[in-house]
């Protein structure tokens, strides 16, 4: 029998869940804000701007900034 990870999007989606919890907390610590909701337009330019050009595309951060964006901008 070969290996194989039988429901391995589920390991994903936890990953996924706890980058995304990591930069909404790191976010609202740096602006000193109780939710992301309360973020300004200016420092939500400042984090599309960080995370578009700051961040490579490859880091495992940028999932949590860009699941964060697209939550900003859906709002």
């Amino acid at each position: 029998m070969s290996f194989a990870w039988n429901r391995i999007h589920k390991w994903e989606e936890n990953h996924e869940r706890a980058i995304l919890e990591d930069v909404t907390e790191f976010v609202c610590e740096y602006y000193d804000i109780e939710s992301v909701d309360d973020l300004t337009d200016e420092q939500f330019l400042e984090i599309v701007n960080f995370a578009r050009h700051e961040i490579s595309g490859y880091s495992v951060m940028q999932s949590g900034f860009s699941q964060l964006i697209s939550y900003l901008e859906n709002q």
